[in-house]
């Protein structure tokens, strides 16, 4: 997920925001929670990254007046990407169908007088939660950019402003990965992904994301259709679990139970994080993995991917050669997020 605009938020920004995350509906934000670059401003964040085609993206928009006195006749638009459709609009705090038309390329949801919010003595912003469908031909690794546009009739005191976010089609999106070839016997494999969530979404939000480990799991590295660089499968009880009773309403992470038993195959690590990160506004579970004692041929090709399977699921995105500090090492990286 990236946004246009970008922000420097300071850390104890962060944990604010973090802290606010249970307040009551209603109750103020602190000062400087929110960028006050426009007094009618538009958020946009998916709250899924990646999803799979065929199924839907879910974002949560957050229209504020920062201003001291209401904003007239206010109208949304939502400018889906190509290979996705609206399929609904809800707003807080009754979740009620918020109608909307088509225009353009665009659908337009007429919000009226928009109070003020989301500043010293204000309420909270009513925020309202969009769902696209994406479309099944829709080719994984696509990233997929939806545009939000908030104006006013007053526009000379409400000027338009929009805010776009990033979204990554497939089952799996790696957000850091590397590769050092040409160091055998200790070549390094390092990599983060998100996983495609699975579960139907709340009227509220997506689910805490799950994968089910308790058939155990498989991990493997290399060129596509060809023999894996990495290729190690864990049994369920090779890995440790703070939820081993897999309750869906609550958090969990697992971890190698005994990393040891693993390394002579080349796996270093494997952490799967199950969790919503409010910090950020992602919900998706987080595999990291790296790898140790492999020995990686310096004449492995551009393209690497990664795959993860776990009861059934399939997981899978590439990634590929970055210019090397050296001509003796081969870098692989990938980063899925604004074109």
């Amino acid at each position: 997920m990236v946004r246009r605009r970008t922000r420097f938020v300071a850390a104890a920004a962060v944990l604010a925001l973090v802290a606010g995350a249970g307040r009551a509906p209603g109750q103020s934000e602190p000062v400087g929670s929110h960028d006050q670059e426009f007094p009618l401003d538009v958020d946009l964040d998916d709250r899924v990254d990646p999803v799979r085609p065929g199924e839907e993206i879910v974002f949560e928009v957050e229209v504020e007046n920062f201003t001291a006195t209401p904003a007239p006749d206010v109208v949304l638009e939502i400018v889906p990407p190509a290979g996705a459709t609206f399929v609904v609009a809800r707003r807080e705090p009754d979740w009620a169908v918020v109608p909307a038309v088509p225009a353009g390329d665009a659908v337009e949801i007429a919000l009226g007088s928009v109070a003020p919010c989301d500043r010293p003595g204000a309420p909270r912003c009513r925020d309202l939660w969009v769902t696209l469908a994406l479309d099944p031909g829709v080719a994984p690794g696509t990233v997929l950019e939806t545009r939000a546009r908030v104006r006013s009739s007053d526009a000379a005191t409400y000027p338009a402003n929009e805010a776009s976010t990033f979204t990554s089609a497939g089952s799996a999106a790696v957000r850091r990965a590397k590769v050092f070839v040409g160091r055998a016997p200790r070549d390094r494999v390092q990599l983060e992904l998100d996983l495609a969530r699975s579960g139907v979404r709340t009227r509220l939000d997506p689910p805490t994301p799950s994968i089910d480990v308790s058939q155990g799991v498989r991990v493997t590295v290399g060129e596509p259709g060809a023999a894996p660089l990495l290729d190690v499968s864990v049994p369920a009880d090779g890995l440790r679990c703070t939820n081993p009773a897999n309750d869906p309403a609550r958090a969990k992470s697992c971890a190698l139970r005994d990393p040891r038993a693993f390394r002579l195959l080349g796996l270093q690590r494997l952490q799967i994080l199950q969790r919503p990160y409010l910090a950020v506004q992602r919900n998706n579970a987080i595999v990291r993995l790296s790898g140790a004692f492999l020995a990686i041929p310096t004449t492995t090709g551009d393209d690497l991917e990664v795959t993860v399977e776990a009861a059934g699921e399939t997981y899978r995105d590439a990634f590929t050669v970055v210019p090397a500090p050296t001509g003796r090492v081969r870098t692989y990286g990938h980063h899925q997020g604004e074109p």
